[in-house]
């Protein structure tokens, strides 16, 4: 024979309030400062971790990411990095990036591009970087850049590639937007990612990352 008992909310004995309420939709409400031990199951699993949050409000150089930061570049097949509210120090100006290895920036022009805009179409070989963005932003607080950035193949003996996608205003005040995909053809391993414009300093920004379960 089963047993079962219905209720809608428990209260500790001499308690004035309900210490815990269930719903008809399945759903347990917990007080603000309960506490749990054991292993709760049926929950859904976020699969992106963030491992850093750099931001800026003053001028800078670089914005980077190195293998220093506690599960970056070893230990997931994927890695995104989010930019929002970017701001340059200079007027009409664009977002680069660089991968890192052992002997730092990689410089060498072996990056490749292939850039979907919405003035048309490039596909940009030998480059000494991958551009994030094309025609210049403008450096006004309300003509800010956002992108999101994937990456894969850190370990050593693959092609580093990426893939995103940015949306900005530019320095006529218009919006645009640019999807691209790329990589760079050296195998050594890949140890970082480094932001930077080369027409002047970021100013302001928030910059994210993050690695995705496989």
């Amino acid at each position: 024979m089963t047993s079962k008992l219905i209720v809608n909310s428990v209260r500790h004995t001499g308690a004035s309030a309900d210490g815990i309420t269930l719903a008809s939709d399945g759903s347990v409400t917990l007080p603000g400062n309960a506490t749990c031990s054991g292993t709760a199951s049926g929950f859904a699993e976020d699969n992106w971790v963030k491992l850093a949050t750099t931001t800026v409000s003053s001028n800078v150089s670089t914005v980077e990411f190195t293998n220093s930061i506690t599960g970056a570049f070893d230990t997931y097949k994927i890695y995104a990095l989010s930019i929002t509210q970017y701001v340059g120090a200079v007027d009409n100006h664009e977002i680069f990036a660089r991968i890192r290895d052992s002997s730092g920036s990689y410089t060498s022009s072996n990056y490749q591009t292939r850039r979907m805009t919405d003035q048309g179409n490039y596909n940009n070989d030998n480059l000494a970087h991958f551009p994030v963005t094309y025609n210049g932003i403008g450096n006004d607080t309300y003509e800010d850049a956002h992108s999101l950035i994937y990456m894969y193949n850190f370990e050593a003996n693959r092609y580093f590639k990426f893939r995103y996608q940015t949306t900005f205003t530019d320095a006529a005040g218009s919006f645009r937007f640019q999807n691209g995909a790329g990589g760079a053809r050296v195998n050594t391993e890949t140890t970082g990612i480094t932001l930077y414009s080369p027409g002047g300093d970021i100013s302001n920004g928030i910059f994210t990352l993050y690695g995705i379960k496989t």
